[in-house]
């Protein structure tokens, strides 16, 4: 039964826990970002005042007792709702944390930059 079963093989290593959702790979896991599939391309704009909005939180889950941290994923549906996906069965949302790091990139560019125009202002170098 694979709702209760834990999946394990070591020629690929993956792990699968039905039971609690936990799934590891041995390596690293990736998505396609090919340029060759993806159309309508924009810089992201307002990267940090988006980011700022969500409140980073640390919780006790309900069903498994696992303490964690991360978003609910509530408050990122009204930030970034390409980022929240509804299970058909439960309504639960799950969050693509992973893809948030475009806006993560975007948000220290933003500050980098202010931090360069600061110092500018103040008649620093770089490095000093």
């Amino acid at each position: 039964n694979l709702n209760t079963t834990v999946v394990y093989t070591s020629t690929t290593n993956l792990y699968f826990n039905p039971a609690t959702g936990d799934f590891t790979a041995g390596g690293a896991i990736t998505a396609y970002s090919d340029a060759r599939i993806k159309t309508d391309i924009t810089q992201i704009s307002d990267a940090l005042n988006n980011l700022l909005r969500l409140q980073g939180i640390t919780y006790t889950r309900t069903d498994t007792g696992v303490k964690g941290r991360g978003f609910l994923a509530q408050e990122v549906q009204k930030v970034y709702p390409e980022l929240v996906v509804e299970n058909s069965q439960d309504k639960m949302l799950s969050v693509a944390y992973g893809n948030l790091t475009a806006d993560i990139v975007e948000s220290i560019r933003e500050l980098s930059r202010r931090v360069s125009n600061i110092e500018i202002v103040l008649g620093m170098k770089r490095g000093d």
